[in-house]
């Protein structure tokens, strides 16, 4: 694959100034042609770092979340982009922002005061002035931003092509009312009007499905030729249960082997708790025995029939996907859903909202209501446990949606995206965006 391989440089030299293209491949093809017989693997690699160091720039920079701010699914979306860009042969290099204040608080819980307050002032503070002082030292080619909201480092970093990942833009649509939820305080608002000040000086925006794609253009001010949707994938897949696990999760839980189980995953206000515990209530006036796992969720929301997960492994994932008879996942929003095809790849029935994307990516293979038909979704639900024929059909339905999100197809698309943007000539204005004022650190986002 060509692309990817014109370098060039903004800064000092400006805007109008583009170096000839040496792309790095090149340069090791024909050093493999002069010295065939000491060309090893390892050498290769060596000549790689050389080269690219030689050079001052990056082909490609994989931008991540910093890792004291909790959110491995970030992480991980992070991560599997650079292997994706590694294994197609692009030099790539996968950086994070510090987190020189937040990192030893990571044993305090997620949303204490002093917890946030530490994630800010490395989020205000520390990354501005470490990343400014990198993008100086080390420009790059095409700067990957994996999720919007460290958009706010880009004044910061020297590059020619910015492109960003938009998971969803379910924090914009709740600071203007459009979903119920805790009123957005002045600081919230700053940075988010910050992040759509920003999104338009990205050379290519991705979204992770045509409903975030839509909510996006419709917040902010873009050219619709410059968005494109490539769906997400198990970018992380679960491991299929091994045969037992399921009833050995609900032995750990204490939950009998015949109840009737429903799983929810989720943290966030717009997972709609509040309608998956009233709907449990429906269902025990009918069958008392009826369980409910929230994995995701506090203590403060165990209650009867209700287990509490926290936190669950990929391996407690698994085997709680085999222990359920159906996913509830009735949200108010969603970018993308990941839990549905996680849920359906399992072979577990899905009932879903018809809101967001979810009407999108569950496909056939889930029934829909609207999240706040609390009668709707319990009379699914009963559907769902008691008709055997139509567990079924969910259940092959889900099998066959769940291969349009395929690794391989997610992988391939975003080689093609970033080889497509290597040849289209840059914005070249993300660069000199007014910084922010660091002065002051607000006390916001929260998680």
């Amino acid at each position: 694959m060509q692309g990817l391989g014109n370098f060039g440089i903004i800064g000092s030299f400006g805007p109008e100034f583009e170096a000839p293209p040496r792309p790095v491949q090149a340069a090791i093809r024909q050093i493999r042609g002069n010295f065939n017989l000491l060309f090893t693997p390892a050498v290769e690699e060596q000549l790689r770092t050389l080269i690219i160091r030689g050079f001052a720039m990056t082909e490609l920079t994989i931008l991540g979340n910093a890792p004291a701010a909790d959110q491995p699914s970030m992480l991980g979306y992070g991560r599997a982009l650079h292997d994706v860009a590694d294994r197609a042969g692009l030099p790539v290099e996968y950086m994070v922002p510090p987190s020189w204040i937040g990192a030893p608080m990571t044993r305090i819980p997620r949303d204490h005061r002093l917890r946030r307050l530490a994630n800010n002032v490395d989020r205000f503070a520390v990354a501005p002035l470490v990343l400014g002082a990198r993008g100086v030292i080390r420009p790059v080619d095409t700067l990957h931003i994996v999720d919007p909201g460290n958009l706010i480092y880009l004044p910061y970093l020297t590059a020619r092509r910015v492109i960003v990942t938009v998971h969803d833009m379910i924090p914009h649509l709740a600071a203007r009312g459009e979903l119920p939820g805790r009123p957005a305080g002045a600081a919230r608002n700053w940075y988010l009007a910050r992040l759509r000040h920003l999104l338009p000086r990205c050379d290519r925006i991705i979204c992770v499905s045509a409903a975030t794609r839509t909510d996006l253009l419709r917040l902010v001010p873009l050219a619709p030729e410059r968005v494109e949707v490539i769906h997400n994938a198990q970018v992380q897949p679960l491991a299929v249960a091994q045969a037992g696990a399921g009833e050995q999760m609900r032995m750990r839980l204490g939950i009998p082997a015949d109840a009737p189980l429903l799983l929810h995953i989720g943290r966030n206000f717009y997972k709609n708790r509040s309608a998956v515990r009233q709907v449990l209530a429906r269902l025990r006036k009918d069958r008392p025995e009826t369980r409910l796992v929230l994995v995701g969720a506090t203590p403060e929301d165990s209650g009867a029939g209700v287990f509490v997960v926290p936190q669950a492994t990929a391996e407690d994932l698994s085997a709680l996907y085999a222990a359920a008879n159906l996913l509830l996942f009735p949200s108010l929003s969603e970018g993308f859903g990941l839990p549905v095809i996680e849920a359906q790849a399992a072979g577990l029935p899905v009932i879903c909202s018809d809101r967001g994307s979810l009407p999108e990516v569950a496909g056939e293979g889930a029934l829909l209501c609207p999240p706040d038909d609390i009668e709707g979704l319990a009379k699914a639900a009963k559907r769902v446990l008691g008709q055997p024929a139509l567990r079924a059909r969910l259940v092959t339905n889900g099998y066959r949606n769940v291969t349009r999100f395929d690794g391989a197809r997610w992988a391939e698309a975003y080689v093609q995206m970033w080889d497509r943007a290597s040849h289209a000539p840059p914005l070249r204005d993300h660069a000199r965006v007014k910084p922010m004022n660091v002065g002051a650190i607000p006390t916001g986002p929260r998680g």
